[in-house]
């Protein structure tokens, strides 16, 4: 017989996680680049298109973890649509602007 078990480890931690990529992102887009330091100890900067390349990795694969999360939270289709709208439309909409 198996134990029930309490998802709630699972969502806090696709929830932090999605934060963070979000938040990220948007320091990045904000900040115009990103600094990377290499395995010699080189720092650089990551701007221009990197930096966009970077920032929209970071905001799609929040939207995969909020579709996760969603999936977790048994939200339907349209729910889980809004919400990775709501992470990628922002972003795409600063960038058309800027």
């Amino acid at each position: 017989m198996a134990a029930s078990s309490d998802p709630t480890a699972e969502r806090l931690v696709l929830g932090l996680l999605a934060g963070f990529l979000v938040a990220y992102g948007w320091f990045d887009l904000l900040q115009g680049g990103i600094a990377i330091k290499g395995r010699s100890g080189e720092v650089s900067f990551a701007d221009g298109l990197a930096g966009l390349l970077l920032a929209a990795g970071a905001f799609l694969f929040a939207a995969l973890v909020s579709a996760l999360l969603a999936k977790n939270l048994r939200w339907g289709r349209g729910a889980t649509w809004a919400l990775s709208s709501a992470i990628l439309l922002p972003p795409l909409v600063f960038v058309g602007v800027r």
